[in-house]
């Protein structure tokens, strides 16, 4: 009948007019979460950025650093490379030194040789002059 037709479309009508007031507060939350998510997004973009930035400086003082290392290894190696020059010129000198030292031993024991034969020559000598003066006022 008429009044069940109106019940019914009435009924249908606050059904209707419930979910449209329903999808209105569903819209209004997602339309927030859309707001939050956008705002987040905003502030991970910002926040990804300053890693980023952090990240690049990082970098250039990483690649600072390997650049500072990489001098000081070639400078090592420059210095071990001189090191082992002067080790063997050492070894030269050490040898030469030896063999000197070996020319001077005999050489020093000839020097005092000679030098004993110089006193003895000399001792001689004066005697020799003592003997001369000796002679010459007797011939006079």
């Amino acid at each position: 009948t008429k009044d069940d037709l109106y019940l019914r479309a009435k009924s249908e009508l606050t059904a209707i007019t419930k979910r449209i007031q329903a999808q209105k507060q569903e819209k209004e939350e997602l339309n927030e979460q859309k707001k939050e998510c956008e705002e987040s997004k905003v502030q991970l973009q910002k926040a990804s950025e300053e890693l980023k930035r952090e990240i690049d400086e990082e970098q250039k003082i990483i690649d600072e650093k390997d650049r500072l290392i990489g001098e000081r290894e070639r400078r090592i190696y420059e210095l071990k490379k001189r090191t082992q020059e002067l080790e063997k010129f050492k070894m030269v000198l050490d040898y030469k030194i030896k063999e000197f030292k070996r020319e001077i031993g005999p050489r020093e024991e000839e020097i005092k040789e000679m030098k004993k034969k110089t006193k003895e020559l000399d001792g001689e000598l004066k005697k020799m002059n003592a003997w001369n003066n000796t002679l010459a006022d007797t011939v006079e």
